[in-house]
C-alpha cells in the first residue's frame, strides 16, 4: 500500500543523518503530485466527503440537541449507519429508503399470492387424480404390473 498524504508547504528542510525520513518525504510528493496523486483527493470528496456533507446539512446532524460527547458520538454512529444502509438497499434493490421498498414488496407479495394459488391448485388436483385412481383397483393392479 502506499500513502498519498498531503503536506502543507514547510519550507527548506533539513534532512542531516535522516536518510529514511528524506526518501519518504521525497517519495510522497512525487506521489502526490502525479496523475493518480491528483485525482484521490477529487475522488475522497466525492465518496466521503459529499456524504458527510448530506448527513450534517440536509440530514440535520449540524444542530443535535443533545447532552455530552457520548450521546453525540452514538447519534452520529446510527446516522452514519442509517445514510449507508440506505447506499446499500440503492445498489441492490434500486430503492433508497424503507418507504420505496414498499412498492418492491407489494409486488414480491402478488408473486407470492400467484405461487401459492398455483401450489395449491396443483396439490389438489394431484389428490383428487390419487382419489378416483384409489376408487378404480384395475388402475391400481396395472401400476403395479408395469413397475
Amino acid at each position: 500500500m502506499r500513502s498519498y498524504i498531503s503536506e502543507p508547504d514547510r519550507g527548506r528542510r533539513k534532512w542531516k543523518d535522516d536518510i529514511d525520513a528524506q526518501l519518504a518525504v521525497y517519495s510522497n510528493r512525487r506521489r502526490t503530485r502525479g496523475r493518480r496523486g491528483q485525482q484521490l483527493p477529487s475522488m475522497r470528496g466525492e465518496r466521503i466527503e459529499r456524504s458527510f456533507a448530506h448527513l450534517y446539512e440536509t440530514g440535520g446532524m449540524r444542530r443535535t440537541h443533545l447532552r455530552g460527547h457520548d450521546n453525540i458520538r452514538k447519534r452520529v454512529l446510527i446516522h452514519g449507519s442509517a445514510f449507508n444502509l440506505g447506499l446499500l438497499l440503492r445498489t441492490m434493490f434500486g430503492r433508497g429508503t424503507p418507504r420505496g421498498l414498499q412498492r418492491l414488496l407489494s409486488l414480491f407479495s402478488v408473486l407470492t399470492t400467484v405461487v401459492r394459488d398455483v401450489l395449491e391448485a396443483t396439490t389438489a388436483l394431484w389428490i383428487s387424480s390419487a382419489g378416483s385412481a384409489a376408487r378404480r383397483p384395475e388402475l391400481l393392479t396395472h401400476d403395479l404390473v408395469t413397475a
